[in-house]
């Protein structure tokens, strides 16, 4: 059974069928799109992209040209697949260029992407204004309230989808319960910003019960560095730029950031969830944290076309050292009664991830009954 991004992608080829394949963009979207069209058995001709220091270089081995190019082409014997978060911006260059929605030019963003992050956040990088700056808010008229931390598998944002916090709050509602949830999980996050999100924000919000759910992005120190692993990556480079800056009154040099060493990613995990916890435990609010699922887990239904857009996208390294990092993981968090391992509730399935990550909504629904089942036996 194909996952909805894969079906998405055949439905377009389908289509366009015969067409010279283009894609705009080459960063994250456009990488797992070009696996998938591989894994399909098509080609793409050439990547395009505005930047003009990536002119002249290539992207997966194909060359990389400015969107003018496509003047060079007849339009009717062409397919351009939009591939990036900001697509919306060239819609007038789409019409310059004789481009038709839906007819030789598709919108790919929406399978992947989350609303995009709006508010610069001092600590922990950036933020979004959701109903209130940082959450988005599930029936706001109950007075107790769970709140929810995690990743872009959280975020309620993302592919349009309804993650799983929305649908344990309509279980929650459905079987009695009253209580709001606030969905604090941001793309992009790894349990450092959680954990720091947390303490900042936890008096302010005083929830009933606290629920993290993450994993992915720490495995392999993909979002940090372990030197210095409570300043996330996107945060380093905003730092980096600042302190080039000089006036009359700053001679900013070189960036502190604090006592160095993080240890390795398993046990930075583990440690923040662990201080979570004991943050929580000091107010009187429950805490649950759950390791979660990726599409690597052992007993998973993976596809052949899923398999190969993921060796194309991702190098063997680190989907090992990904493996790794929650078969470690797994074994740790056995001496702990508050954190559950959620990497196998897909076992036996299929077509449930779109990617590495992320699921559709069954595998949303899945998630949310089974975290409600964990934590009815104590609300």
């Amino acid at each position: 059974m194909d996952n909805i991004y894969v079906a998405e992608i055949k439905r377009v080829l389908d289509l366009t069928k015969g067409k010279k394949i283009i894609v705009w963009g080459t960063a994250n979207i456009a990488s797992f799109l070009f696996g998938i069209i591989q894994a399909l058995g098509y080609e793409v001709a050439y990547f395009l992209s505005s930047r003009v220091e990536e002119q002249g270089k290539t992207c997966y081995g194909k060359p990389i040209y400015l969107p003018s190019n496509l003047l060079n082409e007849s339009i009717n014997s062409i397919v351009v697949l939009l591939a990036f978060t900001n697509s919306y911006e060239v819609l007038g260059q789409i019409k310059e260029f004789g481009l038709t929605m839906e007819v030789n030019c598709f919108d790919l963003k929406r399978i992947q992407q989350p609303l995009k992050c709006n508010l610069y956040d001092p600590l922990l990088g950036y933020s979004r204004l959701d109903d209130i700056e940082g959450y988005k808010i599930f029936h706001p008229e109950y007075k107790k309230r769970i709140v929810v931390l995690g990743n872009s598998t959280t975020d309620w944002s993302v592919s349009g989808l309804r993650s799983w916090p929305y649908w344990l709050s309509e279980l929650l509602v459905k079987s009695g319960y009253e209580y709001s949830v606030y969905n604090g999980a941001t793309v992009g996050y790894y349990s450092g910003q959680e954990c720091l999100k947390c303490i900042r924000d936890i008096l302010s919000l005083m929830p009933d019960i606290v629920i993290s759910c993450s994993g992915i992005n720490d495995a392999g120190w993909l979002k940090a560095s372990p030197d210095h692993p409570y300043i996330c990556k996107w945060q380093n480079n905003v730092v980096k730029k600042t302190t080039e800056q000089r006036s009359a009154v700053t001679s900013l040099r070189e960036i502190g950031y604090g006592l160095s060493g993080g240890g390795d990613a398993v046990s930075f995990w583990l440690n923040n969830e662990r201080m979570m916890h004991a943050v929580c435990g000091e107010f009187g609010i429950q805490f649950y944290a759950f390791l979660q699922p990726a599409i690597i887990s052992k007993n998973y239904r993976i596809s052949s076309i899923e398999a190969k857009a993921l060796e194309i996208q991702y190098s063997s390294e680190y989907l090992e050292e990904v493996r790794e990092f929650f078969r470690k993981e797994s074994e740790k968090i056995r001496e702990y009664s508050y954190i559950y391992d959620f990497t196998t509730i897909y076992d036996g399935e299929e077509g449930i991830f779109y990617d590495l990550m992320h699921t559709d909504e069954k595998g949303s629904q899945k998630m949310a009954q089974k975290i409600f089942d964990v934590i009815k036996k104590h609300i």
